[in-house]
């Protein structure tokens, strides 16, 4: 076997004399190796240097921008400080107004849940009693025809007598006390959403 003593440029790869001749290389570009070696290398440099230039133009940006950024960000926090001074004001009168209305929704839940609580009793109870005459139903069904016709009569009569008065879910005074309430918090939402409107569009304005 022929040592590899050449580069070919076209498939970038070691080949020796005779695959030099070969119809696959002839007409290839064919350099020797230590050429061939010395040719990529000078490129190689010549892009190092590139590439190191730039790297350090690079490193000279990235400080340039920290330290811009450090600028910003010490202007940003004394704001920030400025602004949480102002806002701790705001801050606790909208947490009073917050603590205001959601008592109110508390008060207002707990007659919710009484009123569940009531209801599902009755529910409970209705239930119990359809079940029992469904029971009841089915049972009879299964007799003997005889035994079946006997007691149709009075199992349909208990039907049409088995009459459930199902509880209203929510009481009209409560359902007053909950239109009242959304009507102050529609009229809060106005207040609140003027204010932002003033302030965004001042704050944009500046």
């Amino acid at each position: 076997q022929e040592p590899l003593k050449l580069f070919c440029e076209d498939d970038q790869i070691l080949i020796c004399v005779v695959c030099d001749r070969s119809k696959e290389h002839r007409s290839h570009t064919v350099t020797p190796l230590e050429e061939a070696a010395l040719d990529y290398k000078e490129k190689i440099q010549s892009q190092l240097q590139t590439l190191k230039q730039e790297k350090e133009r690079l490193q000279d940006l990235k400080q340039a921008s920290e330290r811009t950024v450090e600028e910003y960000l010490e202007n940003l926090d004394a704001e920030r400080k400025k602004m949480t001074s102002e806002f701790e004001r705001l801050h606790q009168f909208l947490e009073e107004m917050e603590q205001l209305l959601l008592d109110q929704l508390d008060e207002m839940e707990m007659e919710v849940r009484k009123q569940q609580k009531e209801s599902d009793i009755k529910f409970s109870e209705g239930l119990s009693i359809l079940g029992d005459l469904i029971n009841e139903m089915e049972e009879n069904c299964k007799q003997s025809t005889s035994e079946f016709l006997q007691n149709v009569k009075e199992l349909l009569s208990r039907f049409k007598k088995e009459e459930l008065h199902l509880p209203m879910e929510i009481s009209e005074d409560l359902k007053e006390k909950l239109s009242i309430f959304d009507k102050k918090y529609i009229s809060f939402e106005k207040i609140m959403k003027k204010c932002k409107d003033s302030l965004t569009f001042e704050l944009q304005e500046k």
